[in-house]
């Protein structure tokens, strides 16, 4: 199943979808590897244009990859199997729409990154820092991916947004609490014209509004805020961003699926507003 906005061939597609259904490392309600399917299913209920951007998704080119087919022998394994598939669409100058399975995939997907965006930055929306160096014996897990990620990128280039959940005290000045709309503006102007990725996971959205997410924390931004800071972020130069943590077994209800499938609406719209 591929969603109906996304007819471009993927030699003429300038937006790639591809879902990532990794979930080996879930600690406490695993299921974000149905994700990307649901999304597909419930994007059926959404419209195709979006009001907050005025644009309408089938005036792109966007082609969609459909789900990678992973093995799971080990995570050395996995990750070379998530690099080889996205490098091919880095190197053909195309912008990925990655759809998650659990947070632990970006760290791969930035590891391609910075081969061809050394001055890459990365924003990250999400209730939790990520920041453990190891988490239930995994150094590989959803709890641990910007520590792994700042091993190859400067933590500097790192900016964290909407933080409420969190081991330690804020550890430095590129860590933003609670909020996510009114700290862009500052986030911008430092990132300037430098390619930027965006990670967002999905438990930075109340858990009242969004339950279906692997671990929910309550006291989240609100919609709005959500669909307000994208907005901001479009006049980044956004050259990719993945969905992370939906978890539909969390909260079956495809209320929630068409929530993320209308954000990745609006996600794909965000990275192409200044191409």
């Amino acid at each position: 199943m591929s969603f109906d906005f996304a007819t471009a061939s993927v030699e003429e597609a300038k937006t790639i979808i591809l879902g990532i259904p990794y979930d080996r490392t879930s600690s406490f309600m695993p299921g974000c590897r149905f994700g990307p399917r649901q999304i597909r299913i419930s994007a059926e209920n959404i419209e195709s244009y979006s009001p907050y951007f005025k644009k309408d998704l089938i005036t792109l080119k966007i082609y969609d990859a459909g789900d990678l087919q992973l093995s799971f022998p080990s995570i050395t394994q996995t990750f070379a199997q998530i690099q080889k598939q996205i490098s091919k669409y880095i190197k053909n100058n195309k912008r990925l729409m990655i759809l998650g399975g659990e947070h632990t995939i970006t760290v791969p997907i930035i590891s391609e990154y910075v081969k061809s965006y050394p001055n890459l930055n990365l924003i990250q929306l999400d209730a939790h820092p990520d920041t453990r160096n190891e988490y239930l014996g995994e150094k590989y897990c959803h709890a641990t991916v910007i520590k792994r990620i700042s091993e190859f990128l400067p933590s500097k280039n790192i900016f964290q947004l909407g933080l409420r959940s969190l081991t330690k005290p804020v550890q430095n000045k590129n860590q933003f609490l609670l909020n996510v709309a009114k700290h862009l503006d500052s986030v911008k102007k430092r990132i300037g014209k430098n390619p930027c990725y965006l990670t967002l996971d999905i438990d930075v959205v109340d858990c009242g509004l969004m339950p279906a997410v692997q671990t929910p924390v309550p006291g989240g931004i609100s919609y709005q805020e959500l669909f307000s800071s994208i907005r901001k972020m479009s006049e980044l130069n956004i050259i990719g961003c993945d969905v992370v943590e939906y978890n539909p077994l969390a909260s079956p209800n495809l209320t929630y699926a068409s929530v993320v499938a209308e954000i990745v609406r609006e996600l794909i719209l965000m990275m192409n507003q200044n191409r």
